[in-house]
């Protein structure tokens, strides 16, 4: 447990001086405060484009019921016509940018106190923890579901080491199967007979690795979950 806990210490530690490094939880509200203004701005130059070829198109149009036949330049709806699918283009653009906005500051205000803790650096982040020996008071079901979590990271890093040896000890010697498929049938399959063998070697402990990677996926979730569920109880109590 000493050695899981100072890796995920040294791992927060490196995201808490990324974050400072890139101006924090201030330079963070300030780039998102500044995503509505910057998309307003497009949308004020795309509907100013599409005003000056709309207004453009309707004196072509006007000319040409002026002077007739002797109006013969080509019409403006076919010369701006690739101007306009670049105006829907752009739109489409902007309203998918609009929408992925509103996911960003979403999932900003999820984690804004994560954020402020890496901002905060090494003794903010210390100061958030629960202090050991600060009564029974603080052994909540969160706390607990979190320690056997950190159990099962514990677990799955063993499980991990194990498939890491498995991978390093595989061997795949293909000169006998290669001399034997010549004898037998004057030719090798070098692509098949390859495949197949790597599919031996190393089928199962593949499939070991995306369960793995698949249960690792599971306990981050659920870790995070029992985290806010204990910040939530600290601050209640």
């Amino acid at each position: 447990k000493i050695l899981l806990v100072k890796l995920y210490r040294n791992r927060l530690v490196e995201k808490s001086v990324a974050v400072i490094s890139m101006g924090g939880l201030s330079k963070l509200d300030s780039m998102i405060s500044e995503l509505p203004e910057l998309l307003q701005r497009n949308t004020d130059i795309l509907n100013e484009a599409e005003r000056m070829l709309k207004e453009e198109e309707a004196s072509d149009n006007q000319l040409k019921e002026q002077f007739k036949e002797k109006w013969n330049r080509t019409p403006s709806a076919k010369l701006t016509e690739t101007f306009k699918s670049n105006i829907a283009k752009y739109r489409e653009i902007i309203n998918t940018a609009i929408n992925a906005d509103k996911v960003i500051r979403d999932k900003f205000e999820a984690h804004r106190r994560g954020m402020g803790l890496l901002s905060g650096g090494i003794e903010s982040m210390k100061n958030s923890l629960p202090h050991p020996g600060s009564g029974g008071a603080q052994d909540t079901d969160a706390s607990r579901l979190l320690r056997d979590l950190m159990d099962e990271v514990e677990t799955l890093k063993a499980e991990r080491d194990t498939i890491e040896g498995e991978l390093k000890s595989a061997t795949t010697d293909m000169k006998e199967k290669f001399l034997m498929s010549l004898a037998d049938h004057g030719s090798i399959n070098e692509s098949a007979m390859s495949t197949e063998a790597l599919g031996r070697a190393y089928g199962s402990l593949q499939q070991q690795v995306k369960e793995s990677l698949s249960r690792q996926q599971t306990l981050l979730a659920r870790i995070q979950e029992a985290n806010n569920e204990m910040i939530q109880d600290r601050s209640g109590s």
